[in-house]
Parts: structure tokens; sequence; C-alpha cells
């Protein structure tokens, strides 16, 4: 009866599982492990498929996005475990949003300055401490 409800909640009601999965995970709980290593397994498809199109290796990886801000690298692991020796795993130093405040600098005519990078990092939301 609940699967029903659940799909008409849409992806927001179903994304909103994602922590209570990663906390089961990291607790032990089969099923959740299960849905992970589905998911990374799905994830490093698509990160496959996409080599298809690129020549020059290694092949960068970057992993950002609210499911990879949270779980202490569980699903990242599993993802990279998936992947070959053809991929090299990079930690991005600010979000992505980053790339579209060069951008808009750039399209406005300005000149990036020495300490756009510090001004920006202090501009960023702080993490909230979990209870």
């Amino acid at each position: 009866k609940a699967i029903p409800s659940i799909y008409e909640g849409g992806k927001r009601l179903i994304s909103s599982f994602a922590p209570v999965v990663f906390d089961e995970a990291a607790a032990g709980d089969a099923a959740a492990m299960e849905i992970l290593g589905e998911s990374a397994g799905q994830l490093a498809r698509l990160v496959l498929s996409g080599c298809l199109f690129l020549k020059k290796r290694p092949f960068p990886t970057v992993f950002s996005g609210g499911l990879f801000n949270g779980d202490d690298g569980m699903l990242e692991k599993m993802i990279l475990d998936a992947l070959d020796e053809r991929f090299i795993h990079v930690r991005p130093k600010f979000p992505p949003v980053y790339g579209s405040a060069i951008e808009a600098v750039a399209n406005a005519g300005l000149e990036i300055s020495e300490d756009f990078d510090e001004n920006f990092n202090c501009t960023l939301p702080k993490p909230v401490a979990s209870e």
C-alpha cells in the first residue's frame, strides 16, 4: 500500500529517504547495502558509458552533489570499486556552483582577482552539525 503513495510523492519524497538508507547501510543493514550497491552499479555504468566518447586517459572522475556530501564516502567508494584503472578520482576544492561564478565574472568582462577563491569560499554556507 505504501509504494504508490511514495511514487506519488515524486523525486523529492523518494530522495528524502537517502539519509536513512546511508545510516542503515553504515549500521550493516543488508537491504540498505543492497540499495546502495545497486545505485553505485548504475552510476558506475553511466560513467563507463560516458568514457566511450573520450579519448585521453586516464579519465578524471568527480562525484558531487547531495548524495556524496554526507555518507562518509560509502557510495563514492562503491562506485570507484566498480570502475577500473582508466579512471582517476578527483575531489573538487569547491562545489559545482564555483564554475558558474567564474563564468559569470568572465561574462561580465571582469578579471578574476588573486583572492577570488578565498572570497568565494567565505560566502559558502557552512555545514550544520547534526545532533
